[in-house]
């Protein structure tokens, strides 16, 4: 069964993990890029690597030098480079020499990065736009969804994006991942360099808030608590951005109105502090008179706040729990045993020490975990508990997960089975030059080339298939006689994919050098995130017939610099052949659509002079169209009956249209085709092409909503 098209249904994924605080004025959001665009538009000429790394978009914090990562965050530096050698992500703009990302714009369009002279405060907006551009364009240029990777402000950039074209980018983004994202506001932002100056900013009084949201006690813990922090953050108040990230702020009030696209798996880590501070009327806890105050203060710079993305509460928030996606908390309990004189009279200098050592750490969220709570004593992922997790471990989890459980298309198929039978050729052709494997006396030698097969097979298949080729290729030339010589341009043909397993198969054709007329198996499966070759097997057309068409005799002639011209379709005792002129190596020839053997014409069936000037090929093949609708109720319907049949004959093809204009991501279908009678010249995701390769039944069916029990199903029987 070959899957065409499935979209926008993706599985919620639950995984368990850990966290490590980083912070929210820390130097971390979208990301500088030193070019007039991260992912510059790519010329006609440009192919994309469908096949390749999923790219992603880094979307920094304020206050940051996008060129300095490996030393301002270099945590997070290392594990966006660790993605990297995963093989399976590319982040765009990350090297080793010029780290660039996703750049923050001012208000005139300029780049404005730390790195650039600027100062990362524009509107949130302004950045949000300019994301927007950006989507596409990498889109574009690798071929494949992108990943966005939002850190601090970078999540509310992200947000006001899919808020303000989710439903047309969502085809674009794969999902997304906030780390200590600003989802409702940061209370840091409208107090700035100390409680004085903001003491307004929330429409009440400072203490009033945090007497609201924690009770007296409580109130009275979290203001020493962030007043320590805000005094060693001084922030431009007037900053449009710093502006924008207050709580309640227009910025929020308008954003989260707007819930993100459903069909975006959502994957949120946060911190989760608690300041508990139990009262006790004698030093030591010799007696406890109150439980004093349980004071939940998020990373330190952004406060939880709820799961809900649509909410804006006094105090902001961090948290962000979504249909599709899961959230993790780092959580700490720092306890602190208060008498009750300390408390009356300056509540604790121990949580005004405790915080102010975190705060001077350099970092401006409260970097509590970057150097020394690398683990968590519990984490909860819905109603589960989960105990000791690293943060970034979990993470690359969380990645990793989504690059397997990623089902390629059918061009990225396609791409993987080349690139990986390239990649086993160029091995052994690369060690011809360097070691000079010529002969008998000087052969291959399989241990030298068995790690670098390693990269394109699997241990079973090198081991076996690949050493027995070893021990009979002789260097110097390079004898393909031990490789498939098909070309995936004539005829490929995708018999399973699915996230962890491909099997597809192309044909050899006959030429002056080999016989075999093969159809060749390819089975690739998926190790750790990497597609490697688990084999390929030759079948003889003996025992399975290639069934040439004419367009894959022309298509073959035209890759060996040939313009065949058909004279005639006929048949010679019994058997499908085809009388071409200007083929490979000959100017008139009669080839067997059953092996692509060849021969001379035989005079019974040599057409007259008269006639070759004309000459058409008999039973011309038909194009059947195949028009279908999703309906608001979720149904489908096509031009074609339910339980219909189409009866063709080989070469005949259907063109397979989706019609209605309904909303992609809201109204989403998978359609797939059975059996081995046709195969797929034309992919695409409204329109796509099939076509009957040789006789036998098959069917259409178009699963609404990706749901078996709305099954349409149109049969086909080819003749």
């Amino acid at each position: 069964m070959i899957v065409l098209s499935k979209k926008k249904k993706i599985l919620t994924l639950l995984i368990i993990a850990t966290l490590m605080i980083t912070l929210f004025f820390f130097n971390g959001s979208p990301v500088a890029a030193h070019e007039a665009n991260i992912c510059p538009q790519p010329s006609k000429s440009t192919v994309s690597s469908s096949d390749g790394p999923t790219p992603i978009i880094f979307v920094h914090g304020i206050r940051m030098d996008s060129t300095k990562l490996s030393s301002e965050a270099p945590s997070v530096h290392a594990f966006l480079k660790e993605l990297e050698q995963t093989g399976n992500y590319h982040v765009v703009g990350l090297s080793d020499s010029n780290e660039s990302y996703f750049a923050y714009h001012d208000e005139n369009e300029k780049y404005s990065d730390v790195s650039l002279g600027g100062n990362s405060l524009p509107h949130i907006s302004t950045n949000a736009e300019e994301l927007h551009k950006e989507i596409k364009k990498c889109y574009d240029q690798y071929g494949k969804k992108v990943v966005l990777f939002g850190y601090s402000m970078g999540a509310s950039i992200i947000r006001g994006e899919l808020a303000r074209y989710g439903k047309e980018d969502a085809k674009y983004i794969k999902f997304v991942t906030f780390l200590h994202g600003v989802q409702q506001g940061s209370w840091l932002a409208p107090i700035g360099g100390g409680i004085g100056t903001g003491a307004k900013a929330f429409g009440q009084s400072f203490e009033m808030t945090f007497e609201k949201q924690y009770g007296k006690v409580g109130g009275k813990v979290a203001e020493f608590a962030v007043k320590s922090i805000a005094d060693h953050s001084p922030i431009d108040l007037n900053a449009p951005a710093i502006r924008d990230l207050a709580p309640k702020s227009e910025w929020f009030q308008t954003t989260n109105k707007t819930n993100p696209p459903e069909s975006i798996p959502y994957y949120n880590f946060y911190g989760d502090i608690h300041l508990q501070y139990p009262i006790n009327v004698l030093p030591g806890g010799l007696w406890n008179i109150s439980d004093g105050a349980d004071v939940p203060i998020g990373d330190g710079v952004i406060f939880p706040g709820t799961d809900t993305p649509t909410d804006t509460g006094d105090l902001g928030g961090t948290k962000f729990k979504f249909k599709k996606g899961n959230e993790w908390a780092n959580h700490e309990d720092l306890r602190f045993n208060v008498s009750l004189a300390t408390f009356l009279l300056s509540i604790s200098n121990k949580s005004k020490e405790f915080v102010s050592n975190i705060s001077d750490s350099g970092y401006h969220h409260t970097a509590i975990l970057a150097s020394d709570w690398g683990k968590i004593d519990t984490i909860s992922v819905g109603d589960e508990t989960n105990t000791r997790g690293n943060l970034y471990e979990t993470m690359m989890n969380v990645f990793k997960t989504e690059a397997e459980n990623e089902t390629p298309t059918a061009a990225e198929t396609r791409n993987i089975i080349q690139n990986l039978k390239n990649g086993i050729v160029q091995t052994y052709q690369d060690h011809v030059k360097k070691h000079e494997w010529e002969n008998v006396q000087n052969m291959s030698n399989f241990s030298m080339i068995r790690p670098q097969l390693l990269n394109y097979a699997t241990q079973n298949f090198t081991d076996s298939e690949l050493e027995k080729i070893s021990s009979n290729y002789f260097k110097g030339g390079g004898d393909y006689a031990y490789f498939p010589i098909d070309d995936f341009d004539v005829r490929f043909t995708i018999h399973e994919r699915t996230p962890s397993k491909i099997v597809a198969s192309s044909i050899e054709f006959k030429n002056e050098i080999m016989a075999t007329m093969d159809t060749v198996y390819y089975t690739a499966v998926r190790k750790n995130g990497k597609w490697v070759l688990d084999t390929w097997k030759f079948v003889d057309y003996k025992n399975e017939p290639l069934n040439l068409t004419w367009s894959e005799i022309k298509t073959y002639a035209k890759k060996h610099g040939h313009d065949a011209k058909l004279v005639k379709e006929t048949s010679y005792k019994g058997k499908k052949v085809y009388i071409v002129d200007n083929y490979v190596d000959f100017d008139h020839v009669m080839i067997y659509a059953e092996s692509s053997d060849y021969a001379p014409v035989p005079p019974e069936i040599e057409p007259s002079a008269a006639s070759n000037s004309q000459s058409q090929p008999t039973n011309s093949p038909t194009e059947y169209a195949v028009n279908y609708q999703i309906t608001t109720n979720g149904k489908g319907t096509a031009s074609t009956p339910n339980g219909g049949t189409l009866t063709l004959k080989v070469g005949d093809t259907i063109k397979v249209t989706r019609t209605d204009q309904l909303d992609r991501n809201e109204y989403f279908e998978r359609t797939l085709f059975g059996g081995d009678v046709m195969e797929l010249v034309q992919p695409g995701e409204d329109v796509f092409i099939i076509k009957a390769t040789k006789s036998g039944p098959s069917y259409i069916s178009i699963l609404p909503l990706d749901e078996w029990d709305l099954e349409y199903k149109i049969n086909i029987m080819v003749q």
